[in-house]
């Protein structure tokens, strides 16, 4: 897609999740609910971004790890419309932010794609903990104890899934622990010459620190950049655009096309274990403020 068309596409897909947002039942109002939407959901730049990776190298089989409200998973499947690309979305479906059924909109905003090109699970994938912040910060309240429970009914998956993946586009838990955790798991299901994209590279402290030591770990190795869009919002059709802003996008792909993955994986599994952080750090929540940091460097342009 040319960048107007992407646009225009982008802008399409907003106003679809705006009108299913006033369709919900929520005890929140219409505007609260707008502003969590479009500050947790991926923003055009890094859009533009993703779309010109994937067509770069039109993987048949996209892992999305984390979905919030389905914007993302929508992006990916049409992206990836001209080579039938499919995708399995991978959602715990538990409360965040003030959403307390997000499936219900990654269904309502991905409708068309279900079940030939989406397969969606209710799942969590690596190590995670029992947050409760959005439980006690919206309403309805909900006891710790029913919270645990409703964790435990999810999925479990991690790298000893039975299924591999040419693209894993990860969004979940942002904690360091998490991150690290999660991409020793998704390499064990990356296909030789696949890539893993990380979404808020820029924006999330653990996210940026992960990629950055990833960098080092794998030099020589895989290709590791941080991508910054927001150059694209110098465009003359993109000036109307009310969020000009973005959270960058991390690029992992193995440079050898073998099965290298494999044994890097290996290593990354006898390596030393860390706990991931069992508070409420999920998906795109709004951070602390020292969460949040500026890269060391510039960022890579795409």
């Amino acid at each position: 897609m040319e960048l107007e068309e992407s646009y225009e596409l982008f802008t399409r897909l907003r106003q679809q999740m705006l009108v299913q947002l006033k369709a919900m039942d929520t005890p929140h109002s219409f505007a609260e609910c707008i502003e969590h939407a479009l500050s947790g959901s991926i923003k055009f730049s890094d859009c533009h971004v993703v779309q010109q990776l994937l067509e770069a190298h039109k993987p048949k089989r996209c892992l999305e790890i984390g979905s919030f409200l389905g914007f993302s998973t929508r992006w990916l499947l049409e992206c990836g419309t001209s080579w039938n690309m499919h995708v399995t979305a991978v959602d715990p479906n538990v409360r965040h932010r003030v959403f307390d059924n997000p499936r219900w909109m990654v269904e309502g905003m991905n409708a068309p794609f279900i079940p030939d090109r989406l397969e969606i699970i209710s799942g969590f994938f690596g190590a995670h903990g029992v947050w409760m912040d959005d439980y006690t910060r919206y309403l309805p309240h909900r006891p710790e104890e029913w919270v645990k429970a409703l964790f435990a009914d999810r999925v479990e998956l991690d790298g000893s899934w039975d299924r591999t993946f040419d693209c894993i586009y990860i969004d979940a838990d942002h904690s360091y622990a998490s991150v690290t955790d999660g991409f020793r798991h998704a390499l064990r299901l990356l296909e030789p010459g696949g890539m893993m994209l990380f979404h808020d590279a820029l924006s999330w402290k653990g996210v940026n620190q992960a990629l950055r030591e990833f960098k080092v770990e794998f030099d020589g190795t895989a290709r590791v950049e941080i991508l910054d869009g927001t150059d694209v919002f110098a465009h003359p059709k993109l000036q109307s655009e009310a969020i000009k802003s973005g959270d960058g996008i991390g690029l992992f792909k193995l440079r050898k096309q073998s099965n290298a993955m494999v044994e890097l994986a290996a290593e990354l599994e006898s390596s030393s274990e860390q706990e991931p952080d069992a508070h409420g750090g999920y998906r795109n929540q709004s951070p602390k403020k020292d969460d949040r940091r500026p890269p060391a460097t510039r960022p890579v342009r795409v």
